[in-house]
């Protein structure tokens, strides 16, 4: 049915007279698609390696969580908003230190004694 399509429009890409033969071995077809299904799967745990591998590497980087905050609440009320985060100083050409950088508002001075803390 579609080979009769197929044929009928040879016309219309202007090879008339033209016979269409289309030869096709079912385990050729198969092991054709098995192939691309494998080719498929690699890429996509490829992938997926990847995305853990980043995930990984950002995860170093994520200081702030819920019990921190919790924390922080507790420790330091005055604190009324903070920002914590990793930040890589490059002390030399060649040399590369990572530090946290803590940065925070506070809605009153603090008390000398937790001025040291």
């Amino acid at each position: 049915m579609e080979i009769e399509q197929l044929q009928n429009s040879l016309a219309s890409y202007g090879v008339e007279n033209t016979e269409l033969i289309i030869k096709q071995d079912s385990v050729d077809l198969r092991s054709a698609i098995l192939s691309e299904i494998d080719k498929h799967t690699v890429s996509v745990n490829e992938k997926d390696l990847t995305i853990r591998s980043l995930n990984q590497r950002l995860s170093r980087y994520e200081l702030a969580n819920v019990q921190l905050r919790l924390d922080m609440a507790i420790l330091f009320p005055q604190i009324a908003h903070y920002s914590i985060g990793v930040q890589q100083y490059y002390n030399t050409r060649d040399s590369l230190v990572n530090y946290i950088a803590f940065v925070y508002q506070a809605k009153d001075d603090f008390p000398e004694e937790e001025e040291q803390k």
